[in-house]
């Protein structure tokens, strides 16, 4: 799938805010009024999609952790720039019952595990194929951001690259949430 297609999949149907640091990313979209904001509050969609390592998962499967779910493609060079910021915070919180869950957003998986690998990421992947979260998270573009709390409520989300620091904050928030 060439990255038109994959770009025009994700945001079929999604709108937000405009952030011009986010891949794909067009004015039509920019004037719908949604955002990602107006997720919080609500239940993380239970899509059953395959997982890096075999099988099939969901966000629902990291009940009872904080989680980041992180929307992101390997074409899109902020979403490549995130990934060691989002390492490392998956690293320093791990402990404190938080997980970093990548969403590739409709990628051939062979190439995906490979970026991964030379990469080095550690945190859970999926395989997001038919982009079902990029619409439900009203996402705009890549990478976006939702950071859920341990009973699966949206804590906040963000479209765009977020600095380590920014993630940090948002984690101590999220892990501090009742």
């Amino acid at each position: 799938m060439n990255d038109r297609v994959t770009r025009s999949r994700l945001l079929a149907g999604a709108g937000a805010t405009f952030i011009l640091a986010a891949c794909g990313a067009s004015k039509e979209t920019a004037d719908s009024g949604e955002s990602p904001d107006g997720l919080i509050g609500q239940l993380v969609p239970d899509f059953r999609v395959p997982r890096l390592d075999g099988g099939y998962g969901s966000l629902a499967d990291y009940r009872g952790k904080a989680v980041l779910a992180n929307l992101w493609a390997t074409w899109c060079p902020p979403c490549r720039h995130e990934m060691p910021a989002l390492e490392r915070l998956y690293k320093r919180y791990a402990a404190r019952g938080f997980v970093v869950v990548g969403l590739d957003q409709g990628e051939n998986p062979g190439i995906a595990k490979k970026f991964i690998e030379r990469v080095g990421v550690t945190y859970p992947i999926l395989f997001d194929s038919d982009q079902q979260y990029g619409p439900a998270f009203r996402a705009v573009g890549l990478p976006t951001s939702v950071f859920i709390r341990r009973d699966g409520i949206i804590f906040a989300a963000h479209d765009g690259e977020l600095s380590y620091a920014q993630m940090a904050a948002q984690t101590t928030r999220l892990l501090s949430a009742r």
